[in-house]
């Protein structure tokens, strides 16, 4: 029973270690633009889950990674003509 609890408290303290960023991005009018930034920025591997709609980009990491806002900002601008506005990262 122990071992069970200690295991259990051990995967609580993992997941509590991902983080969410949500970015507002300018630029993204139609679905392509969702499809370019699904493609390249959910494709990173340490994205755990992500969800791209007109403007907006939220993504979670895996446990124990930390979100990179100048990476995924750099990387929203090479994907087309997008610029990240705003962006706000929750542990």
């Amino acid at each position: 029973m122990r071992f069970f609890i200690a295991a259990l408290i051990s995967i609580i303290s993992v997941s509590a270690s991902a983080e969410t960023g949500i970015f507002e991005v300018d630029g993204m009018h139609c679905k392509m633009c969702v499809r370019k930034i699904t493609k390249t920025v959910c494709a990173l591997e340490e994205v755990d889950q992500c969800e791209v709609e007109i403007g907006r980009l939220k993504i979670t990491t895996k446990s124990g990674a930390k979100i990179d806002v100048k990476k995924i900002t750099d990387l929203v601008a090479e994907t087309g003509s997008y610029k990240v506005i705003k962006s706000e990262i929750k542990p």
